[in-house]
């Protein structure tokens, strides 16, 4: 069966981020690129890029997954997959937490539906970053707390959420941690994203390990097709150099 794509316009929040990644690269207003004139790769700001960096990326933990599971059905369809993930692969060193009891469900209500699965469950703890729950204009904010999470751990299961995808993907590429994924629809929102060639693991990929140096080619292309910090345009397919004969984007390759 052949894997579905995305072909999904840039959210407002990504088209925010895309005219301060010109602003910031020495742009002026009017030589911004309409985001909605053909599909575009969603571009990062620089200021963006480095205050991820400046957490650092020393790996304490192995894997990681904070967000919310249960607050509406196509979310908890979408997620559910985490939750068996966790119970089969989750270790004391790493970190899992359902954040739906900071959003607008009751913590009676998370506490009916989800049972701590181990040391590694900080569900019922006071923390966690609800992205789909606060205000925009709040969630626009960086998340300090959401980002050394990622920097700090090896692997990031990024499910999609009420969208076919999800801006985690991105996250955890910046963050150096290896996204884990569902199926390759959750890894873009159109062709062009695909086709840069990230490395991932795929759920049922019969072996995962931590490849440093998937890390740092997923963290190089990033740089170079996801932000304007070389000051280059918007990269298109026919300006990108091509892959190496058997350059993958799945541990499967």
């Amino acid at each position: 069966m052949k894997d579905a794509k995305n072909n999904i316009r840039l959210s407002p929040r990504l088209v925010m981020l895309w005219k301060q990644s010109y602003l910031q690269a020495g742009f002026d207003a009017e030589q911004i690129p309409d985001p909605y004139a053909e599909p575009r790769i969603a571009l990062y700001p620089r200021s963006f890029i480095e205050q991820v960096e400046h957490l650092g990326f020393e790996k304490i933990r192995d894997f990681n997954f904070r967000g919310a599971i249960y607050i509406d059905e196509v979310t908890y369809r979408n997620r559910r997959w985490v939750i068996d993930f966790a119970k089969a692969h989750f270790t004391e060193s790493s970190f899992f937490q359902v954040t739906d009891r900071n959003a607008r469900r009751r913590n009676w209500w998370l506490q009916r539906r989800h049972r701590i699965l181990g040391p590694y469950d900080h569900t019922f703890e006071q923390s966690g970053f609800v992205p789909k729950e606060r205000p925009v204009k709040e969630r626009d904010f960086f998340d300090d707390d959401y980002f050394r999470l990622m920097c700090s751990s090896q692997f990031t299961l990024c499910p999609a959420g009420d969208a076919p995808w999800s801006m985690r993907f991105y996250e955890a590429i910046m963050s150096k941690s290896i996204p884990i994924v569902e199926q390759v629809q959750h890894t873009g929102r159109n062709a062009l994203e695909y086709d840069i060639g990230y490395r991932y693991y795929r759920l049922g990929d019969p072996q995962i390990e931590y490849r440093e140096d998937w890390v740092e080619e997923n963290f190089r292309k990033f740089l170079r097709f996801q932000t304007l910090m070389e000051r280059g345009l918007q990269p298109s397919v026919a300006d990108r150099m091509p892959l190496p004969v058997g350059d993958v984007c799945t541990a499967t390759g």
